[in-house]
């Protein structure tokens, strides 16, 4: 008798009691996105052009990549997005055909995204990764950086790669189809 009350407690406390614990914190909003469990993985078309966006603004091209506070329907904010593998893309500034990228010169934490002519290393592939309510993190191929900005001197919102995740507004973004 005592062994089988001892075989039914040892179930229950390690089997059946992680089990449910566990099964209801996968049914909790995700609120750490990638960090704690694979995300969904935004794919594009590459035919179509995107406005990349934050809750802040539209990410434009004006001499750097920073954040616009007014939805800009110019070609200095339309992107076109190129498969490379693994869910990891190649982005283009559409007015100007450079690409968006890293400088391989530095690879310090905080380096502004800058633009380049030939999508020639992985500083230059994304990847959308969902985190949460349609938003995502952008994650940097090499680095496992993710986007993120803030203000700069001139007050410009400028983007920016960073190891820090802090999940706020600054690192959520998302690629929404323009159609003029």
């Amino acid at each position: 008798m005592f062994v089988q009350i001892s075989s039914i407690l040892l179930y229950l406390l390690f089997i059946h009691i992680p089990k449910s614990f566990g099964d209801a914190l996968s049914k909790q909003n995700n609120i750490c996105g990638p960090l704690d469990q694979p995300s969904k993985v935004f794919n594009f078309d590459e035919l179509k052009l995107y406005q990349i966006k934050n809750k802040k603004g539209t990410l434009c091209f004006s001499s750097f990549l920073r954040l616009n506070e007014q939805t800009n329907q110019n070609n200095d904010c339309l992107f076109k997005f190129k498969h490379i593998e693994h869910g990891y893309y190649t982005i283009q500034i559409f007015s100007t055909d450079l690409y968006i990228g890293i400088d391989q010169k530095s690879l310090d934490d905080n380096q502004f995204l800058n633009q380049f002519s030939l999508p020639i290393d992985t500083l230059m592939q994304f990847k959308f990764l969902h985190v949460r309510d349609g938003w995502y993190e952008v994650l940097v191929r090499r680095t496992s950086s993710i986007w993120s900005f803030s203000n700069n001197y001139s007050n410009d919102a400028t983007v920016f790669q960073t190891q820090w995740r802090i999940q706020g507004i600054n690192q959520l973004f998302r690629a929404e189809q323009y159609d003029d």
